[in-house]
């Protein structure tokens, strides 16, 4: 009875609630029911922008999750298509320019090199739009952090067309910048295992190991129950095994 009211409160809530509840499944790992409660909202409530930007996020997360080519790139494509529709509907949206980022960012890993670097250069912009107009997404925060970081780890091929297409690196692209916006990330989303095993990568790659090591301790402790996290977490546990066994 208490899942049937559940799920018939879920069915009928409006715009102010429904992206929220689809959040919650979302981090609970139900993709499927985040995704049906936000298309019926936009369905009822055709101008409630949290729903539709948050609809291309799922989309576009499902897209980054998939191994196959050719379901990954389908799933960009509904997810970019959502997020366009967003930027064009609710263009004083800080959501909307978000996920229209992060399509950007999905596109990255099924193109080439010298595509990737055209695309940074927008990503930046978008989401810098994003952070502008809403300050407190830490999605915006994690994708700035991890634009620094993709320039600061491009290959020889990728810094020639970042030097044809963009006129050199961007001044301040480094992994102490995507630390400090990761930093960021967390004030908002201090348990989020994603940014907790991105920080400590940084802090490792930084050779700043007793940082990284109380960053690992501290995610190590969280229990989580969505599938994303569990990977993260399983991530964080294997690098805490590699620092400690480094030794002082």
């Amino acid at each position: 009875m208490i899942h049937l009211l559940l799920t018939a409160w879920t069915f009928f809530a409006d715009c102010a609630d429904s992206p929220a509840t689809a959040e919650r499944h979302y981090d609970a790992g139900d993709d499927s029911s985040a995704v049906r409660l936000l298309e019926r909202t936009i369905s009822i409530d055709p101008d409630c922008s949290e729903a539709l930007w948050k609809l291309a996020y799922v989309r576009l997360a499902e897209a980054n999750r998939e191994p196959l080519l050719a379901k990954r790139t389908a799933l960009w494509r509904l997810g970019r298509n959502l997020s366009d529709q967003a930027i064009i509907k609710f263009p004083r949206s800080g959501g909307a320019w978000f996920a229209s980022a992060l399509a950007l960012g999905v596109e990255s890993t099924i193109s080439g090199a010298k595509r990737r670097v055209e695309l940074s250069k927008i990503l930046r912009e978008r989401v810098g739009r994003a952070l502008t107009l809403d300050p407190s997404l830490p999605g915006g925060w994690y994708l700035l952090a991890k634009w620094h970081e993709g320039l600061a780890s491009l290959n020889f091929a990728e810094r020639g067309f970042a030097n044809l297409l963009l006129g050199g690196l961007p001044k301040g692209a480094s992994d102490d910048s995507a630390r400090a916006y990761l930093g960021r990330a967390l004030t908002l989303r201090p348990d989020d295992p994603l940014l907790l095993l991105e920080l400590a990568r940084n802090l490792e790659r930084a050779k700043l190991r007793s940082q990284a090591l109380a960053v690992c301790r501290r995610a190590n402790g969280l229990g989580r129950s969505a599938p994303g996290d569990r990977k993260n977490l399983e991530d964080i546990a294997s690098l805490l095994r590699k620092l400690e066994s480094m030794g002082s």
